[in-house]
């Protein structure tokens, strides 16, 4: 009884001092990652160099969570640790001619929402003395990936043409045995999903594939047809990839092959023409098969914000669109949509690299507040669940009930405050969670 009630005491004396003390429990936690970044090193056999990884207990090396990752690393000044990463990914480039999902067995027949060139853009602005004779190899590098994401023709490694000259698609280049092999190792997680012939298989397979590669495995945004979809966040970024290409080349002083400024251009119609939903005011994903915009609300909305393609009076409707999406503890992956089930991402999910765009769509236009508001939302919900983590325990992998531990970042959280075990237990993590706790800390509390 008398250890039991030094316990409680303990852990209300900890709340108290690190959750309600105004900005000392920020700057602890900001603290424990920059301590912690070296605990969470991984090696891979087909990677030259140590890379930070996400779980203690898992060293694949993902893509896209490595720019979310990368803005904590900088901020803190490790620079090692960032450039490491980037390097991988240049070596990747090299050798695969695209950056894979992540270095496992299941993930090499995809990519993930490209981020590279923003990636070694952040780092060479942040730390200029690294020399232009390491951006420019850094710069050929992000050339090869853009012809991945952007080639046709019979070499290509993926197909991610669509019928609009000029805009992009998920996709993959799986085989049609993975293919088939798709359904039943994922029909777990789709509790309703239907038997389907082996034709059938085929072409789920190739959505599915083509979902993971979207970072959202998974969710109800593309109704399970992702193939079918020019995606608003993916063509973003490759005009983002258009604009980088023109400051590298003016820093390098090179003259390019390319006019960016016009191609970048010429995206940025295409996405105003077919990704932004008159109607309904918003950015959305473009159906071209039945030519229609995406009836589903997700994130991707930020993204032309985030890169600066839209215009003032767009910026004005975002402050409405984006409702769907807010809850009381951050913006969710998606808007709520009618289903028998949910995902993990979807509309009850805050997602760390959710709530990064979503604050700088709208700084970039002026709406502080706003941002403001989602930053310290995130905050608050990783202090929340650092010393009093919720729900108290979870199930694992094996099916038996664990105890959480308090002292940790996780993978994924929801609406109510709470950590996500939605799809699966989330995990411990450090990764983009940490990426961007740090990011919004010294904007915000710094």
């Amino acid at each position: 009884m008398y250890k039991f009630f030094i316990t409680c005491l303990l852990g209300a004396f900890s709340y108290f001092f690190f959750v309600e003390k105004s900005n000392s429990s920020f700057s602890q936690i900001d603290q424990i990652i920059a301590e912690r970044w070296d605990d969470y090193i991984g090696q891979h056999e087909s990677l030259p160099l140590p890379f930070t990884i996400s779980l203690e207990e898992q060293s694949h090396f993902y893509y896209w969570d490595v720019f979310f990752t990368n803005k904590g690393l900088i901020l803190h000044k490790r620079f090692d640790l960032a450039k490491n990463n980037i390097d991988n990914f240049i070596y990747e480039i090299q050798t695969f001619g695209y950056i894979p999902n992540a270095t496992a067995s299941w993930g090499y027949n995809r990519s993930q929402p490209p981020y590279f060139s923003m990636m070694v853009r952040d780092f060479y602005e942040a730390n200029p003395a690294v020399g232009k004779k390491w951006l420019k190899k850094a710069y050929l590098a992000a050339l090869k990936e853009y012809h991945f994401w952007t080639a046709t023709g019979p070499d290509i490694i993926e197909d991610h043409s669509t019928p609009v000259p000029g805009l992009q698609r998920y996709s993959h280049h799986a085989s049609e045995e993975e293919l088939a092999s798709v359904y039943d190792g994922i029909k777990h997680r789709f509790p309703n999903l239907k038997p389907m012939k082996e034709e059938e298989k085929i072409k789920f397979g190739a959505d599915i594939i083509a979902e993971c590669a979207t970072g959202m495995d998974f969710t109800w945004r593309f109704d399970q047809r992702c193939t079918d979809f020019i995606a608003v966040d993916l063509n973003a970024n490759l005009y983002q990839y258009e604009q980088n290409f023109i400051w590298f080349e003016e820093i390098l002083g090179l003259g390019g092959e390319n006019d960016w400024a016009a191609m970048a251009k010429n995206r940025k119609k295409l996405i105003n023409t077919y990704c932004w939903d008159e109607q309904r005011q918003v950015f959305t994903d473009y159906d071209f098969v039945n030519k229609r915009y995406n009836p589903n609300r997700s994130f991707g909305m930020f993204l032309p914000f985030f890169w600066n393609i839209a215009s003032e009076q767009q910026a004005q409707a975002l402050k409405t669109a984006y409702l769907p999406l807010q809850s009381d503890w951050g913006i969710t992956a998606t808007e709520h949509i009618e289903v028998d089930y949910n995902l993990q991402w979807d509309g009850d999910a805050i997602w760390p690299p959710v709530q990064l765009l979503a604050e700088g769509a709208f700084r970039n236009y002026g709406e502080e507040e706003i941002a403001r508001n989602i930053g310290l939302r995130y905050l608050k919900l990783i202090n929340k669940n650092y010393v009093n983590p919720v729900p108290e325990q979870y199930t694992g992998s094996e099916g038996k009930a664990h105890e959480r531990p308090s002292g940790f970042l996780w993978e994924k959280y929801n609406t109510q405050g709470e950590i996500n075990d939605k799809d699966y237990a989330a995990h411990q993590m450090m990764g983009w969670s940490a990426g961007v706790y740090v990011y919004f800390f010294y904007r915000y509390m710094s």
